[in-house]
């Protein structure tokens, strides 16, 4: 077996800063008054984590600290477990902050090891998150190694094992059940390498209360099975980012809707499926969450095209508060089977480039506002169509008809300057529903040379109206 171990250092900072593109000094504060970590201003400062808030606060008046959030840290590590779904799925958490995955039997799809890790590292910039990574032949392994020899990668071979033997003790509790007492009694006899501590009679460690030592080192090394619980991907997506600060401004709201929407598009790409919908709540401290629904033309997986209608919904709304959290939701997903690129081009890039066009239509001027026409089944021609779904293939219109109608049908004082073309096509229905019709239509040339559609009323003193024009 050969597992990759992705550790997310920092994490309750990363769980916090993923959603703004920049920030002053800024510390995490955990229980007793005391930091958990800090970003690289606040380290300029002289910040550093372990300290009270008390003497950070002295070193540096201007940081701004944030209470930790496990909610938004599970909902990272969940992330980043989603993301190693798209190459195996044979994936494990190891609360608090870390994901393993198991790539032995997926290395001929990807080539090599270092290929996963390059791609998966590059996945996790995308989502805003960073990573120390290793790869060994067991998961345990793979732990202590991402913590404490990070970027290493050990292949299955004889020997292997010696590379943990220079890791410190410390790392019996990276994944395992040893208790911080048991190190304590270790280091104490001053054992301080994993390497020294193989050494040490078993019998003796049995002793002195440290099978959980035997136990561990046993996996690590891969003596004994080390079975893990596998991630299952969420059948609904649903993840919330927190802002640093409330805001109403277009561009930081758009900055942490692209990172829901890298995650929406991880999701997808994870369970090879595609949506055209999802729903973004906006959520303000003392008045109800603005939602918008985000509707694609079609099924996709790219971000960009939810981003751009994001864009354009947001430019034209004018919020009712600052917002606090962002909230992005979906279900309901299309599955879909991968093409590889073809030699010529794209045939569907037409397509697509007409649902990008009809997608920032709708954004910008409503759904409501924006649709295809439909023939229907009646002669009258104001009554001959009816409003449609774009990108749905109809029936065309019968005969020489413009498609340009005018709402009503205007009176011509005279026609002696037209040149009639086509005509007459009589209509005479409608006698069922009280709108009856008496007409002779021409396709008509005017003096301007426009092409006109133009009738006779037969019913009343025949009369001549223009009802619509050609193009």
């Amino acid at each position: 077996m050969l597992w990759i171990a992705l550790t997310l250092p920092d994490l309750p900072l990363q769980a916090i800063t993923r959603a703004a593109s920049e920030s002053g000094p800024l510390a995490v504060t955990g229980p007793r008054a005391r930091l958990l970590s800090a970003n690289a201003a606040a380290q300029a400062l002289g910040v550093r984590a372990g300290t009270s808030v008390t003497d950070a606060l002295a070193a540096a008046p201007q940081l701004e600290l944030r209470q930790c959030d496990p909610a938004l840290e599970h909902e990272a590590l969940n992330t980043l477990a989603i993301m190693a779904c798209r190459f195996t799925p044979s994936v494990s958490l190891q609360a608090p902050d870390t994901v393993l995955i198991e790539v032995l039997s997926c290395l001929k799809l990807f080539g090599n090891v270092r290929t996963i890790i390059r791609q998966a590292t590059e996945a996790c910039q995308e989502l805003g998150l960073d990573v120390v990574h290793a790869a060994a032949p067991t998961p345990l392994a793979a732990h202590w190694l991402a913590n404490y020899a990070p970027g290493l990668v050990v292949e299955p071979r004889p020997g292997w094992q010696a590379v943990l033997d220079k890791l410190p003790v410390q790392a019996l509790a990276c994944g395992a059940q040893v208790a911080e007492s048991v190190i304590d009694l270790i280091t104490g006899v001053g054992i301080d390498t994993i390497g020294r501590l193989q050494a040490l009679p078993r019998e003796g460690l049995a002793r002195r209360q440290a099978r959980s030592v035997l136990d561990t080192l046993a996996r690590a090394h891969g003596h004994t099975p080390d079975p893990r619980r596998w991630f299952t991907l969420p059948a609904r997506f649903s993840v919330h980012i927190t802002l640093p600060a409330p805001t109403q401004d277009v561009e930081p709201l758009l900055f942490a809707c692209d990172r829901l929407f890298t995650d929406l598009a991880t999701w997808l790409k994870a369970g090879h499926a595609a949506t055209d919908q999802c729903m973004l709540h906006l959520e303000h401290e003392r008045h109800p969450a603005s939602k918008f629904e985000i509707i694609a033309a079609a099924p996709t997986q790219d971000k960009r095209r939810w981003l751009t209608i994001a864009r354009e919904r947001l430019a034209v709304t004018t919020l009712a508060a600052p917002v606090e959290i962002l909230r992005l939701e979906a279900e309901g997903t299309l599955k879909i089977q991968q093409a590889s690129a073809d030699l010529f081009g794209d045939p569907t890039q037409d397509d697509e480039a007409a649902d990008h066009l009809l997608e920032r239509l709708r954004a910008r001027f409503g759904a409501q506002s924006v649709h295809a026409l439909r023939t229907w089944p009646d002669h009258r021609p104001e009554k001959a169509w009816r409003c449609a779904e774009p990108g749905t293939d109809y029936p065309t219109l019968p005969g020489k008809r413009p498609l340009w109608l005018l709402p009503q049908p205007r009176p011509l004082q005279s026609v002696e300057a037209f040149r009639i073309e086509a005509g007459p096509e009589r209509i005479e229905t409608g006698w069922w529903d009280g709108e009856e019709v008496h007409r002779d239509y021409y396709v008509a040339r005017a003096p301007d040379a426009s092409r006109l559609w133009i009738f006779r009323d037969l019913r009343t003193s025949r009369d001549w109206f223009v009802h619509g024009y050609f193009g």
